[in-house]
């Protein structure tokens, strides 16, 4: 027959709550011997004792870095063809979508795919943030509208031109950051073609008035001015020599 055992006791053999957990009633923790049979009602239920339980992992911290941001800044366009002067201009974003100002040039309106990278993270509190975030800008693309004078080809007067660029960006301090991009002007085959066609249409009409010396005069004034050679040579030109925009930039 078993000895009895004062009531609320714990047997000599039992290890401490605190360094043990009971894996016998998981739902009631480390508080109960491991043996039932010491509540006297004859229920002889045993269970075993455990190293303890590794706690859970504590969750990543969301920081602002992590989040998409809303942003306004200004900077300089510089070209890397001649005739073209560098000009300035306004910028703001939210989330992918870009829009800015170029005095007496005109505006854009872009969306951009881009991928951004912590750098340093200290996420041991939600306001702890990053020491440096770096963005990629792979490639975005929208109108420019002409309301001035136009950034590449400005001789040519057209309603619109199609905004490429692609680049890269890095906070410095806080919320300041700077963006470096390569941007392309296509300007509108469209606009090009009705401008060089009735360019075309004046020197021939011009020539015809003038009565010109030999023959050949009006037909070799015409192929010098073909609408379509003048829409190729101008995007040739304009790949060939994007412009490069610098851009600070503060972070909201």
């Amino acid at each position: 027959m078993q000895p009895a055992t004062a009531a609320g006791a714990y047997p000599a053999s039992a290890p401490t709550p605190a360094a043990y957990a009971y894996a016998g009633y998981p739902s009631h923790g480390a508080q109960y011997p491991g043996t039932a049979a010491y509540y006297g009602h004859g229920n002889a239920q045993t269970g075993s004792w455990g190293p303890p339980r590794a706690e859970a992992p504590t969750p990543m911290v969301e920081t602002k870095d992590n989040l998409h941001y809303i942003q306004m800044g200004m900077g300089g366009f510089i070209p890397t063809d001649g005739g073209n002067p560098a000009k300035l201009g306004v910028e703001a974003n939210v989330w992918a979508l870009r829009g800015g100002w170029v005095p007496n040039s005109g505006l854009y309106l872009t969306l951009d795919a881009s991928t951004g990278f912590d750098v340093g993270c200290m996420a041991k509190g939600a306001n702890d943030g990053c020491k440096g975030h770096f963005r990629i800008h792979w490639i975005g693309a929208g109108p420019f509208f002409n309301t001035g004078r136009p950034m590449i080809v400005s001789d040519v007067q057209r309603s619109w031109d199609l905004m490429a660029f692609t680049g890269a960006e890095v906070r410095l301090w806080k919320g300041m950051t700077v963006k470096t991009t390569l941007n392309w002007f296509l300007a509108s085959p469209w606009g090009v073609y009705a401008h060089y066609k009735q360019q075309a249409e004046t020197s021939l009409n011009g020539t015809a008035a003038s009565a010109p010396a030999s023959p050949g005069a009006a037909s070799t004034i015409a192929e010098s001015l073909d609408p379509a050679d003048a829409v190729e040579n101008v995007l040739g030109h304009a790949l060939r020599h994007p412009q490069i925009n610098l851009m600070a930039l503060w972070e909201f």
